[in-house]
């Protein structure tokens, strides 16, 4: 009588296969999915950008802080990166906006400097009022690259 089936060496060898192939591939792709979600600083700069000067010709409202949590896609964007990552910190306030990525011990890059300017605009010739512009003071794209 012929028996059908593997044997118990057979199915240990597949198994320390598949191991090995996870061992190497593992590691590789979570160093590529956090190099794709910070390779894209500058499409998300000009967003922050774009949507905070929506924000402010529509509401006065200059906080990059609130302008960032209240676009689902930003916030969703920066929590991620602010998780996933012990390397990475993101920093809002009302003024200005960081990521900075630290390298090691005494080494940190600032990656991305959003900064909310105020500037004084003449209404007539006897009044003037305070505007905001915001702009990329610092934009690192190499940040990433340990």
């Amino acid at each position: 009588m012929k028996k059908s089936g593997f044997t118990l060496i057979e199915l240990i060898f597949v198994i320390v296969i598949i191991g090995l192939l996870a061992a190497v591939a593992v590691p590789k792709f979570l160093t590529t999915k956090k190099n794709a979600e910070t390779a894209n600083f500058p499409e998300v700069a000009n967003q922050i950008v774009t949507k905070a000067t929506e924000q402010y010709s529509f509401t006065g409202d200059h906080d990059l802080g609130k302008i960032i949590d209240r676009d689902p896609d930003l916030k969703r964007y920066f929590n991620k990166i602010d998780k996933n990552d012990t390397k990475f910190r993101v920093a809002k306030d009302s003024d200005d906006f960081n990521i900075t990525y630290k390298k090691d011990a005494t080494t940190t890059y600032n990656c991305l400097v959003i900064k909310a300017e105020t500037y004084d605009v003449n209404v007539s010739s006897k009044a003037t009022t305070s505007a905001y512009d915001f702009n990329i003071t610092e934009l690192n794209t190499s940040c990433n690259q340990d």
